[in-house]
């Protein structure tokens, strides 16, 4: 009986993994599409850049051809982001408290105006409390 149980477990396993090499490869498809659509670059163009063929970056673009670490790491120098964009997982900045992570994902979706103006809010805010500090003394 227990055999049962093993093969059902491993057969999890291998559908869970492939689940999520499908979910890697369709997020990889479309940021590498998206980045190279913002540049107006074409696939040839890109190709031509990377010294890769054509045919390459359909294929990578496609999701029927995976990235090795090379080419992860040219493809991120080229585009100026983190292999972590480039792949669709979260970019965590090293070192932050919990809170100055949330901030960072909560000020990435907003305008350069609108981070602009909550900077200021911010330094003002730390005047107020340096001089309600001072006036407690």
């Amino acid at each position: 009986m227990s055999t049962h149980f093993e093969i059902i477990f491993i057969l999890c396993f291998i559908c869970i993994s492939f689940c999520d090499i499908i979910c890697v490869r369709v997020i990889l498809m479309n940021n590498l599409k998206k980045l190279r659509a913002e540049r107006g670059l074409t696939q040839r163009s890109l190709a031509v850049a990377l010294s890769v063929a054509q045919n390459t970056v359909s294929q990578w673009e496609l999701g029927s051809r995976s990235l090795d670490s090379d080419s992860l790491s040219r493809l991120s120098a080229f585009f100026g982001v983190s292999a972590d964009c480039i792949l669709g997982l979260p970019e965590t900045p090293v070192g932050l408290s919990d809170f100055e992570f949330a901030l960072h994902e909560e000020t990435r979706r907003l305008t350069d105006e609108d981070r602009d103006e909550l900077l200021r809010m911010a330094r003002r805010m730390r005047e107020l409390m340096e001089l309600k500090e001072q006036n407690e003394k």
